[in-house]
């Protein structure tokens, strides 16, 4: 009798829940489901394990609600092009059991396309197992409209800051050209060279113009281009004989804003040009080398030849040596020479 009665406990134990039970629990559930709902003001819904049925979808008012279980809740609430993209997130979550986050395209209560940031964890049993989800949805797409809008502001601001560097440097090509025109026709060739190298300083200007312009990024301007540029330009000038005089250039990749590049850019115009001028008369041949690197948090040009060198008296009044000087200042920097052997000029200024 005995054997029995603890026979008819054992199988008690081990018996299911009733149905009374089973219908109560869930009762709970969706009560507290709903709970939340109403004290949330995100969307909140519950997924089965593998995601392919929604339980439960309600609150935030920006989303059609689900009080029913739906298998088709993709394509009522995803758009087609963006199916794909929250398939892939729901496959990783549920292979590694983390948590589904993502911001995607969603369709409204009122028909329209938005955008939510939905989240959702994993509720595993003892057994580590996932029994269903549980996540989160806001309504982002004010945000999202938002971000579009200065993203369109910043692609008109671009298209206008190229448009004014294009003119600019359009118009500045217009004076170099009726500077040259001008200088040609003169007899007097020390106002002609005069006429020459004040087109050459308009040239160096419009060249940081013009690479401002077809940059992606209008606040600096990539010095080692202006300088491999404004070389080629400046040689066919002086050098009338092909290969007589090499320019090599050594510059890192150093990038200033517009106000010092353009200081730096007439150095580097007076300081090539002088060279090419004075550091190689009766066809002699020889090489300039110019060198660009950062030091720290300072910025070092260095313009070197190999020609006859500077005169022991330097030409303080001349206006190249004049205006390397002034330009120098208003770069806050120092200024060295060097004719030991050619001749090396150098400045540096902070980065």
């Amino acid at each position: 009798m005995a054997r029995v009665i603890r026979s008819y406990a054992a199988s008690r134990k081990h018996r299911r829940p009733s149905r009374p039970r089973t219908k109560l629990a869930r009762f709970e559930s969706d009560a507290r489901f709903r709970a939340l709902v109403t004290a949330s003001s995100d969307v909140l819904y519950r997924m089965s394990p593998d995601w392919t049925e929604m339980r439960q979808l309600g609150g935030g008012g920006f989303l059609p609600e689900t009080r029913d279980p739906n298998t088709s809740w993709m394509e009522l609430y995803i758009p087609p092009d963006a199916q794909a993209e929250v398939s892939a997130a729901i496959e990783k979550a549920v292979r590694t059991k983390t948590t589904f986050e993502l911001e995607h395209m969603v369709r409204r209560s009122d028909g329209t396309l938005g955008w939510t940031f939905s989240r959702a964890v994993p509720i595993l049993n003892s057994r580590g197992k996932i029994i269903e989800w549980f996540g989160a949805a806001t309504d982002i797409s004010t945000r999202k409209q938002a971000e579009e809008d200065l993203l369109q502001a910043l692609a008109e601001k671009e298209i206008l800051l190229r448009e004014v560097h294009h003119r600019v440097k359009n118009n500045l090509e217009v004076i170099d050209s009726l500077l040259n025109l001008q200088a040609r026709a003169l007899q007097d060739s020390n106002v002609r060279d005069a006429l020459l190298e004040t087109s050459n300083r308009v040239h160096a200007i419009a060249e940081i113009h013009q690479i401002l312009g077809r940059s992606s990024n209008f606040a600096r301007v990539n010095m080692e281009t202006f300088i491999e540029n404004l070389s080629r330009k400046l040689t066919s000038i002086y050098v009338l004989v092909p290969g007589r005089v090499h320019t090599v250039i050594l510059a890192d990749p150093v990038d200033v804003d517009l106000q010092r590049a353009v200081a730096l850019g007439l150095i580097i115009n007076e300081l090539i040009s002088n060279a090419l001028k004075h550091a190689f008369p009766h066809d002699r041949a020889g090489t300039i080398t110019v060198q660009l690197s950062r030091k720290g948090d300072a910025v070092v040009l260095r313009v070197a030849d190999d020609g006859v060198g500077l005169p022991e008296q330097l030409p303080a009044d001349s206006l190249g040596f004049k205006l390397v000087r002034i330009l120098v200042e208003q770069l806050h920097g120092s200024l060295d020479f060097n004719s030991a052997r050619g001749t090396q000029i150098s400045v540096t200024f902070p980065g």
